[in-house]
């Protein structure tokens, strides 16, 4: 029972990492994760989890180094059944089987047996890489991940029949409701309650390190959200984005890298041209020569077919007025500036403005807390998210409340430097750039209006979109694909080293079956156990013990005093059948010597012991005082 018990042990084992490295094998090729609680878990406990893999492969490693072994040890079994073995041979097995080294091993058994050893850690140590939780990044989308709760997804923000109070009370001119909370300022009037952000944007809407100054919409890069999610625009918003930080709660979580998802908006585009007829003017209305006192102008005339006016103030002359007015009739958009001499550059100039319905893609880094909205282009018209026109009407009018509240700051213009400040921005953007185009003034000015009107609007439509979903919770849920932190097991390398041992080991253990015919005619004798050794050797009688005392005797040496004597080791054994118990004994049919030199007797003849002759007189035996030993007196030595 003890010898089929362990022929057979390793089987289960061995079924068990063939079921694991499968398992790891598949989850691999098929390229498995989790981005769900196995996540968490995992990063929440990871010196538990750390400390589970090593036990867990240790576990495995064993397996496979103990089959090994048992191989060994069953082969070399058989071979003390059907020849001689010498002692250093038989302990070089034992060291082997043990798995430890045995530094009284020849040095060259002590090499073999050092290697083995160190070998033998190698498969618990790559189990480990097999084994070990790694995190990576994957690609999910709301139906590719039955692991990832709930789908990714967020509210975007709509304008429908539900919310039709709000922009039905829509004037530029009252200010509107406002929520204010640990999110932000959200409001339908950011004229009133975002005017400083407005224009700070504006401000500085241009790269000033661009090297594209030519083409359209080149806006600076790290433009905040008017929120509290901190995130920024990569360019431009376009006036959509207002859900990411505020409404992305299923998508937005601590494993998400990074998100897409679409929204519809518009596509604006701002032309600017100096119409040297305009007549959009400045006039007097009230002069008075009194410092103490402003002047009063008014700056009206008729801009996109209707008449418009305002009042503003300016101390002694009109010098430092600028008047920006905006019109939306009949899908006709269009911006009108009229000046002083000080803002000259920008008297006369005249702005179309184009709202396009569009998709766009909208690319959420969520580790670098950035926002890239990109156009999408599509074969079939795209639905106005506001057929009214109300909101379009309403992005017009915002620019032009903002520039009316200022008209009558009397030592500066705020719009006026708002342009101004911004069209330094894109000289030097141009100087960057090392456009060979001769330096045209006139088309800077433009140019830097343009970004500055652009910016204007997209934040007006973003603050519009971001108050549908704070006041009027006017949704509707957009899927989203994601990149997302998950879990899968184990290094891919790893894996299949692992894969590869544990396919090696198990056909050893068939080839080997195969070969022995399942180890047919393997004695219950194991060297590796100390008890069979005990009564094998006793059964086996005193001729060993006797030719090495006696060899040793000759040698002026102690009888293992050494464990690392040559002689000793080069004694033979056999496994025999001895009074129906297994004995074993020395091989008399092989010299004890083996070597032709010896470090006693004859250099050229070596010592050998007549069998018929006995070697010791027990009647003269003596036990000297002190000593751990008995030397017998030699009786009858010949010399062959």
């Amino acid at each position: 029972m003890k010898t089929i018990w362990t022929k057979f042990l390793p089987v289960p084992g061995l079924i068990l990492t063939t079921v694991v490295t499968s398992l790891v094998l598949w989850s691999d090729r098929s390229n498995w994760s989790n981005a769900g609680r196995f996540y968490q878990l995992v990063t929440e406990n990871r010196v538990t989890i750390q400390i589970f893999v090593q036990i867990v492969s240790q576990f495995l490693g064993a397996i496979h180094v103990y089959t090994i072994c048992t191989l060994i040890n069953l082969a070399t079994r058989l071979c003390l059944v059907g020849k001689s073995t010498e002692l250093d041979l038989l302990r070089f097995w034992n060291a082997l089987c043990g798995l430890r080294i045995d530094w009284a091993l020849p040095y060259r058994l002590l090499v073999p047996v050092g290697v083995f050893s160190i070998m033998g850690l190698l498969p618990s140590a790559i189990w480990v890489g097999a084994l070990t939780p790694v995190i990576i990044s994957t690609f999910i989308t709301s139906s590719s991940s039955p692991f990832y709760s709930p789908s990714p997804g967020l509210d975007v923000p709509q304008y429908s029949i539900a919310s039709s109070e709000y922009r039905q009370n829509w004037t530029w001119v009252s200010p509107q409701p406002v929520v204010c909370n640990d999110k932000g300022i959200f409001t339908y009037s950011p004229n009133y309650y975002l005017q400083g952000l407005v224009l700070n944007a504006a401000s500085t809407a241009t790269n000033r390190t661009s090297s594209q100054i030519t083409t359209p919409s080149n806006l600076v890069k790290g433009q905040r959200k008017f929120d509290n999610s901190g995130y920024s625009y990569i360019g431009r918003s376009f006036g959509v984005g207002s859900s990411v930080g505020l409404a992305d709660y299923s998508i937005n979580r601590p494993d998400t890298l990074a998100y897409n998802y679409t929204e519809i908006g518009y596509r604006t585009q701002v032309d600017c041209l100096l119409n040297s007829t305009s007549e959009w003017k400045l006039f007097e209305m009230g002069v008075t020569t009194d410092m103490t006192y402003p002047n009063v102008y008014q700056a009206s005339g008729r801009v996109n077919g209707q008449y418009e006016h305002y009042a503003a103030c300016g101390l002694r002359n009109s010098d430092l007025i600028v008047a920006l007015i905006g019109s939306s009739l009949n899908g006709s958009n269009v911006f009108a500036i009229t000046a002083g001499k000080h803002y000259g550059s920008l008297d006369g100039m005249q702005c179309s403005v184009t709202f396009t319905p569009t998709k766009f893609s909208i690319n959420v880094n969520v580790s670098q807390g950035t926002i890239l909205v990109l156009p999408l282009v599509s074969q079939t018209p795209v639905v106005d998210i506001e057929p009214s026109g109300k909101i379009i009407a309403n992005a017009m009018r915002i620019p032009t409340s903002i520039s009316q509240q200022n008209a009558c700051n009397l030592y500066r213009s705020v719009i006026g430097d708002t342009f101004r400040s911004n069209i330094q921005n894109v000289a030097a953007a141009w100087n960057a750039s090392k456009n060979p185009l001769r330096f045209n003034s006139s088309a800077i000015n433009l140019r830097g209006v343009e970004d500055s009107l652009t910016s204007m609007v997209d934040n007006t439509l973003l603050a519009f979109s971001s108050a549908q979903l704070m006041l009027a919770n006017d949704t509707y849920e957009s899927p989203a694909s994601a990149y997302v932190n998950s879990i899968r097991i184990g290094e891919s390398v790893y894996v299949y080293i692992i894969t590869a041992i544990n396919f090696l080991v198990f056909l050893i253990y068939i080839l080997e079956v195969l070969r022995t015919k399942g180890w047919r005619g393997l004695e219950r004798f194991d060297y590796m156990d100390l008890k069979d050794v005990i009564l094998a050797t006793s059964t086996g009688g005193t001729t060993l013990a006797n030719t090495a005392r006696q060899a040793n005797i000759h040698r002026q040496t102690r009888w293992g005093r050494s464990a690392e004597d040559c002689f000793q080791g080069k004694l033979t054994v056999r496994l025999r059948h001895q009074s129906q118990n297994l004995a074993l004994v020395y091989d008399e049919r092989q010299a004890i010597r083996s070597e032709k030199k010896t470090k006693y007797g004859d250099a050229a003849t070596p010592l050998t012991f007549e069998s018929t002759t006995p070697l010791i007189d027990s009647s003269h035996a003596v036990i000297q005082e002190g000593s751990d030993a008995v030397f017998p007196r030699i009786a009858t030595v010949h010399t062959v």
